[in-house]
This record gives C-alpha cells, structure tokens and sequence, in this order.
C-alpha cells in the first residue's frame, strides 16, 4: 500500500500536466518531480529522398542501437529496391536539472504531444548502401 501512494504522489504532477495541456495554447513547462533533464529521440527514414517512417523514442540511442531496431530492420526489408536509404537520428533534452534520465511512464504521451522541448544535443545522419554505412553528418550541441 505504501509504494502505491508514492508512486501516485510522484506522477500526480505528470498527470495533472497532461490533464491540462493544450497544444494550441501557451502552457506551463512540464518540470518532473524529480526534477531531472529528459532525454528522448526522434529517427527519421527516407528512401531516394522522399520520408518512409518516423519512430520516437524514450531515451537516447546510438547508432549501433538503431541498426539493431526492429522498426528500422523492417523499413531496410521493405525498401530493399531503393538505391539510398538515409536514416537521421536526433536526440533532444528537455532541460529540468542536472540528472538525466530517460522518458518514463506517461511521460511518452507529453513528448506525442509536443509537450516537451526540443532542444537537440546529437544530430546524426547517414546513408545505407549495399550493406555500406556512411555517416554524412555527426553533430554534437
């Protein structure tokens, strides 16, 4: 009984968050109990320069991770006849405190919803071709 009421108190400000945001009005920043800096991560697929997918994550990945993922894995599958495949990994911040976690729980559902900000920290693009990989951009904030 006594871990349910902590964790009730600790998402109450996460609850109530989203309870009241409105994205076609100015809200109020969203600031974790814990107070700690979010990280989350957006990837971005084109093949032959036109958009086949978009995955969003809770945490921040590496390049290695997203070769492992399975949305990626399929999206290579499906679009195997295409001469390029890029990907863009972006990892952003939303900046609370100086611990740093991943998304937790409903804390997804504020990054849908555009609740988050979008501060970048990591920008990463590169091309698959014939079982090569070529990192056109590899940016650091």
């Amino acid at each position: 009984m006594g871990h349910k009421k902590v964790v009730e108190s600790k998402m109450k400000a996460l609850y109530g968050h989203l309870n009241s945001f409105d994205p076609f009005k100015k809200n109020e920043r969203y600031v974790p109990e814990d107070k700690a800096t979010l990280q989350y991560a957006r990837i971005s697929i084109s093949a032959d320069g036109k958009w086949v997918g978009v995955s969003l994550y809770p945490r921040h990945l590496s390049v290695e991770e997203i070769l492992k993922d399975h949305i990626v894995q399929s999206v290579c599958r499906d679009y195997v006849w295409a001469q390029e495949l890029e990907i863009r990994l972006e990892c952003f911040e939303h900046i609370s405190g100086e611990t740093k976690r991943g998304l937790v729980d409903s804390e997804f559902s504020l990054f849908y919803l555009g609740a988050l900000d979008l501060q970048t920290k990591v920008t990463k693009r590169f091309r698959i071709n014939d079982e090569e990989i070529r990192v056109l951009d590899d940016y650091a904030f």
